[in-house]
């Protein structure tokens, strides 16, 4: 639902915050995990298990090898040597040198795939499509130095399909989760909808710097194994803090739309309702492309800032029921 522009910023700070730095590697017995810095193989080189690069990109030279499979997120993978499993790339560029050899699929998800003429792929090439996973193996044009993957019109239709099912689906999960925040913590909400009322943007910048604080945090935890569950937790409490926020807002927008309606369901139904009906609203429009991410990336962040707000005015509004 809303967390796609969550997982987005959370790329874009590892990146960001932490600065390249070129490694490479003699024969590394092992598999590696790589945080914050560039991986390079040279000519010879090679990797004895998969290998995993978090805000960085890797680079394989001429008769390079990893072993096991390849995932990189937040860069590029430049590939001329040989991976004998999957390459999976999140929001970068995958280019497949002269001498590029792929023993499983390629999986692109935010990015293009540039292929050399003689580049090999035994598996699948595979993209999102509007959060829908398409296989292209089959349709795969090799013909051009770059490569660009093609797929018929029919397959666009289907996919064009699913991404509506999904979305629809989304949002009726949305507002179910919705009405039952409200109808388990109605005093919550209430004071959540004062505190984005009242102070709208303090709320916004508050719940970015924690977003951008907490997801840091969390992400070295999970890369540091023995503090993963930690991380995990940090997560959980991330997400939950916007749903209950992104319900409040979502009974606003719900509120606003049933006053121009003059519709009345009575006092007891009409709060959850509202709820419902303005999250449904919300993920919509929160799963259109490019908008949609950082739609979800505002609405987030005035939902955690709004609720965390809301803890430090809880004598204002009275204190709020757990």
């Amino acid at each position: 639902m809303l967390k796609q522009g969550w997982f987005f910023l959370i790329l874009i700070l590892l990146v960001a915050l932490l600065s390249p730095v070129s490694a490479h590697a003699e024969t590394v017995l092992g598999g590696e995990v790589i945080v914050g810095r560039d991986f390079s193989l040279a000519e010879g080189e090679q990797v004895n298990d998969s290998l995993i690069i978090m805000g960085g990109s890797l680079d394989m030279a001429a008769d390079s090898r990893v072993a096991g499979n390849v995932m990189v997120t937040g860069g590029d993978a430049h590939i001329n040597g040989k991976i004998d499993g999957n390459i999976v790339v999140t929001g970068g560029e995958v280019h497949l040198g002269s001498q590029a050899v792929i023993g499983g699929d390629v999986v692109i998800r935010g990015g293009h795939l540039y292929k050399a003429t003689t580049a090999v792929i035994r598996g699948h090439v595979r993209r999102d499509i509007f959060g829908w996973q398409r296989t292209f193996g089959p349709f795969f044009n090799p013909l051009d130095n770059f490569g660009i993957a093609e797929h018929p019109p029919v397959d666009v239709f289907f996919a064009l399909i699913l991404w509506s099912l999904k979305t629809a689906f989304s949002a009726l999960v949305g507002a179910f989760l919705a009405w039952v925040v409200v109808t388990l913590w109605p005093q919550g909400v209430d004071s959540l909808e004062t505190e984005i009322q009242q102070e709208g943007v303090p709320a916004f910048l508050v719940g970015f710097v924690a977003i951008i604080l907490l997801s840091v945090m969390a992400v070295v935890m999970i890369v540091s194994i023995c503090l993963s569950l930690l991380g995990l937790a940090i997560v959980l409490l991330l997400l939950l803090t916007g749903l209950v926020g992104t319900t409040a807002i979502g009974r606003l927008i719900g509120g606003a739309l049933f006053d121009a309606a003059a519709l009345d369901l009575g006092e007891k139904n009409q709060p959850a309702v509202e709820a419902a009906v303005g999250m449904f609203l919300l993920v919509l429009l929160s799963r259109i492309p490019c908008f949609g991410s950082l739609l979800a990336l505002v609405i987030g962040s005035l939902a955690v800032g709004a609720l965390l707000l809301s803890w430090s005015h809880s004598g204002r509004y009275g204190h709020i029921e757990r």
